[in-house]
């Protein structure tokens, strides 16, 4: 099935957007003094959610980019130490 994939990323995308949504809601009601974010487009898209909500700019920082651990990617601690 060709198409399978897509479909999964599309609902994963729609399944996020809405938490996102969701997160923007609460912070609408309890607005932060700022928000700092990756500098990374799936987190500059989930920030600009609470952005447009609470009518603050995201701060940029890259120091929060995901750290690549390799091998290690996907395991749980115990995983990692057997």
């Amino acid at each position: 099935m060709p198409g399978a994939g897509c479909e999964v990323v599309l609902a994963l995308a729609s399944f996020l957007a809405g938490q996102a949504k969701r997160l923007a809601d609460r912070m609408r009601q309890h607005p932060p003094d700022v928000i700092v974010t990756s500098d990374l487009d799936r987190a500059r898209e989930t920030a600009r959610f609470v952005a447009d909500a609470t009518g603050l700019a995201p701060e940029l920082d890259p120091d929060l980019r995901e750290v690549d651990v390799g091998t290690w990617t996907g395991k749980s601690h115990e995983e990692v130490q057997a």
